[in-house]
């Protein structure tokens, strides 16, 4: 994600204007029309400022900024639909980024067999002892998520659908938590 940068930029472009004061509101209304749009896509809220940016720094290459407030007023407007097409692009971008909160070793040992484990390492030394038990595909399936890949690259890799390739893991992580709650002493 772009940063603070198109901000910045945004800022010393409107600073200079003659009618600075005036661009504010169409700065602020854009935010607001940006912070709707990621509460209804469920984007992380963390990341919302960043793609609130990078709205703006599309907004940048496909408008002038005279434009911008045609964009928020005519809904029905070329500028509108810029401004759409601008919200998501960031939007498909955001979601295809890596996301590495569901690494499979996260949600399979419970809180206190992580405690136990004293490092990520000792938790995936636990679950590698239970990998031969998963089919060849559940086991590439694992690997590619804790190396990072999306669900869609994996499914890219496999010649198979993304759906399939989350039903697979989904399997694949049930079956690892039967097996170490059945283990129980870890």
């Amino acid at each position: 994600m772009q940063n603070r940068a198109a901000l910045y930029l945004i800022l010393a472009a409107t600073a200079f204007s003659p009618d600075a004061s005036a661009h504010q509101p169409v700065l602020n209304s854009i935010e607001r029309y940006c912070a709707k749009t990621w509460q209804r896509a469920h984007v992380s809220p963390q990341d919302r400022y960043d793609c609130t940016q990078a709205v703006f720094a599309e907004l940048l290459h496909r408008l002038e900024q005279e434009q911008w407030g045609t964009a928020l007023s005519e809904e029905t407007s070329d500028e509108r639909r810029e401004l759409n097409r601008a919200v998501w692009c960031v939007l498909q971008r955001w979601r295809r980024t890596r996301s590495y909160s569901d690494l499979p070793e996260e949600s399979i040992l419970s809180s206190s067999q992580e405690q136990v484990c004293e490092t990520l390492e000792e938790q995936r030394d636990l679950l590698r002892q239970f990998l031969p038990e998963l089919s060849e595909r559940q086991q590439i399936i694992l690997n590619e998520t804790i190396q990072g890949a999306t669900t869609q690259q994996i499914a890219e890799t496999l010649q198979t659908t993304a759906s399939i390739v989350s039903d697979e893991k989904y399997k694949a992580i049930r079956k690892l938590k039967s097996k170490v709650a059945s283990m129980g002493q870890v």
